[in-house]
């Protein structure tokens, strides 16, 4: 293992591939597994969104912008995994779209897959020590103030969302390290001053 870990970091590490390993290694088929961004023409990509819809490809890999508008799989959808944390609201909205949508045929009861109960699982990771954990606060915040916008239920607390969303850079390089010391510090003397 320490051999192919090393023959890794000197060919730089690709999220795709170590994914596709790991699901090749759990059983899904090679075959099964496919990436957006190997399908570039219009063509190409009507032919995968086929497959995935037929469920010949159970697995699409891909970039909010490479599955944005037009990436219509939602057919056999079971699931989506948020591997990062996108910046705009609207980039959520856009991901999950794909799959939480009209015209899956688990859901729709008339549809021939239709398995009654079944709900499309949405999933988001963090790394830790990282600043994944800030990042979901802060799209948690967005969504709740444009959740007030839209419903016209808009109170004091925007005011307050927009402050609680600022990260002072030495709550970043705290939040970055694995010291839980540091970030109490700078917060801390942030409540002193």
């Amino acid at each position: 293992d320490w051999l192919d870990a090393i023959k890794a970091a000197m060919r730089g590490f690709s999220i795709y591939d170590d994914l596709k390993d790991a699901l090749v290694e759990m059983g899904i088929p090679e075959k099964e597994i496919a990436f957006i961004h190997d399908y570039n023409t219009d063509d190409q990509k009507a032919a995968l969104f086929r497959a995935v819809n037929d469920g010949k490809v159970r697995v699409l890999l891909g970039s909010t912008e490479k599955m944005g508008a037009g990436t219509n799989v939602q057919q056999r959808a079971v699931a989506l995994h948020h591997l990062d944390v996108p910046w705009k609201p609207s980039d959520i909205e856009q991901r999950e779209g794909r799959v939480i949508r009209q015209g899956n045929s688990l859901i729709d009861k008339d549809g021939p897959n239709y398995v009654p109960g079944f709900e499309v699982e949405v999933m988001a990771y963090a790394t830790q020590d990282t600043l994944d954990l800030f990042m979901w606060q802060t799209q948690e915040k967005k969504l709740s103030m444009i959740g007030q916008l839209r419903t016209g239920n808009v109170g004091r607390e925007v005011d307050n969302a927009f402050e609680e969303m600022q990260m002072s850079a030495g709550e970043m390089q705290a939040a970055a390290t694995s010291n839980p010391y540091l970030l109490e510090e700078i917060q801390l003397k942030d409540k002193i001053k």
